[in-house]
């Protein structure tokens, strides 16, 4: 009976030990446990991944500017579509990214005041926080532009006073001109289309990013016509040539041909109808014959055209177009 209850004790302390051993190890397992395990209630930095960074960066870059520059621009690099759409406006970019750069700050001025705006305002894109968002009231003339904005390419911002147009530079190599077709045609120093077409050689030629985004963005509305039966039908180089061909069979009088024909010139011009090669150089001879002639014979000096000359450069014209088909 003692050893049963000896044996009894032994067994109840052995397994006393047992589980008292196993209890242990399981206490000690589940603390290293919950040592690794995070806690919940606190929380750790999350690490961004690469493509977080990217997106935040872009979000950044993306955001609109406050004040006045919020109101004309999506991003440092683009105009906003609702400003554009507000009164028809049109846009083409510019190899120029400075102010200083070629004549684009004589172009500017002289497209101010064929506009009849005065002054506009200067934003800063890139400058400190302090800077008025509104900008800094300035008279559009070449002087007071470049102490505006000095030195090398910049992201800045010009905006006509009325807000009708605006010449956005970027520190990308290149800049948009955005306003009416009259605005951008004198700001480009040609023809809207023939800019964009120039614009997409020189971005080819680079190979930066940017001015080839651009360049996809703002491609030409037409093809380059390289002979008459090429051009669309109701263009304005289409009109030029039906003027052409009515002063040659006698429908109307030279100052009514002269006056016609040069606006549907302006107006080709403006719209971006592009002509190339011979065709070009023929209607350029036409244009230059238009401006030497003076069909008033008191005014007409010895070197002037009269009418009999000009019907002959222009037959002579149409017959060298007709070479072209």
């Amino acid at each position: 009976m003692m050893w049963a209850i000896f044996h009894r004790r032994r067994v109840g302390w052995w397994r006393i030990g047992v589980h008292t051993s196993r209890t242990i190890d399981r206490k000690r397992r589940t603390r290293r446990d919950r040592s690794l395990r995070p806690d919940p209630r606190r929380r750790s930095p999350r690490r961004k991944s690469a493509i977080s960074v990217v997106e935040n960066v872009n979000e950044r870059s993306s955001r609109p500017e406050t004040g006045l520059a919020g109101r004309i621009l999506a991003s440092p690099y683009r105009f906003r579509a609702e400003w554009i759409a507000d009164g028809d406006k049109v846009v083409a970019p510019i190899p120029e990214s400075a102010i200083t750069q070629g004549d684009l700050v004589n172009r500017i001025e002289s497209a101010a005041r064929f506009i009849r705006v005065g002054h506009g305002m200067v934003v800063r894109l890139d400058a400190a926080d302090d800077v008025d968002p509104h900008g800094v009231q300035v008279p559009l003339t070449d002087r007071h532009l470049i102490d505006s904005l000095p030195g090398q390419p910049v992201n800045a911002l010009v905006v006509l006073a009325d807000l009708s147009g605006a010449i956005l530079l970027t520190d990308d190599g290149y800049s948009l001109v955005a306003g009416s077709a009259v605005f951008v045609d004198i700001c480009v120093g040609r023809g809207i289309d023939e800019a964009k077409a120039g614009f997409a050689r020189y971005a080819r030629r680079t190979g930066r990013p940017g001015p080839l985004a651009v360049s996809r963005e703002y491609p030409p509305l037409w093809t380059a016509w390289g002979a008459p039966s090429q051009v669309a039908p109701g263009t304005n180089t289409a009109r030029q040539l039906e003027l052409m061909r009515r002063y040659v069979a006698g429908d109307i009088s030279g100052p009514e041909f002269r006056r016609a024909w040069l606006q549907a010139r302006t107006n080709a011009l403006i719209a971006g109808e592009r002509v190339a090669g011979r065709f070009e150089r023929i209607l350029h001879d036409v244009f230059y014959a238009l401006d030497e002639y003076v069909p008033d014979p008191e005014i007409r000096c010895p070197r002037d055209l009269d009418d009999h000359l000009l019907w002959g450069i222009v037959n002579d014209a149409l017959f060298r177009l007709e070479e072209l088909r």
